[in-house]
């Protein structure tokens, strides 16, 4: 077999099973990081458990990442799901810029080093884990991914009846 399809095939393999989990294999969110305080940039506390009852897409990003300026401008076509977005952004000022032309309609959280322990190293952006409405985690992807993408790892998390 040659050895470009061989990789094709390695990739799709491992492509499906960071995304697509099944929910009897997703792992469940940490207590911890359930009940974690947050802090939104328009200065509102809130946690991760806050989202209990609905799917929930955590997306880690950059302000400047034009991927994942992209990736935003999709979630914010989902209807009938919960987006947190965490910033991974160095400089607030390029941040808040961000913030008041794309005028996200979810909450928008400045990444901590205490995330870690719930998500591990975030080293690419745009990452985005997906969550069950129990706070399972059911798939994830360190890589950009477009409408349909999104839509087949949402068709894939329990209890959600989401559309574009």
């Amino acid at each position: 077999m040659d050895s470009k399809i061989k990789l094709a095939i390695v990739s799709l393999i491992f492509f499906s099973v960071l995304v697509f989990l099944p929910h009897s294999h997703g792992r469940s969110l940490p207590h911890r990081c359930r009940i974690m305080p947050l802090r939104t940039t328009e200065d509102r506390t809130i946690r991760i458990e806050d989202f209990y009852g609905k799917p929930l897409i955590i997306v880690f990003f950059e302000s400047t990442c034009l991927a994942c300026q992209k990736e935003l401008g999709v979630l914010k076509k989902i209807k009938n799901k919960n987006v947190l977005a965490i910033s991974m952004d160095a400089h607030r000022q390029l941040l808040e810029e961000f913030l008041k032309k794309k005028k996200l309609p979810f909450p928008v959280v400045v990444y901590s080093s205490r995330l870690e322990k719930c998500f591990g190293r975030i080293t690419r952006v745009p990452t985005l884990f997906f969550l069950s409405s129990e706070l399972f985690v059911t798939g994830s992807s360190d890589s950009p991914l477009g409408k349909e993408e999104i839509a087949r790892a949402l068709e894939k998390t329990p209890s959600c009846h989401c559309n574009f």
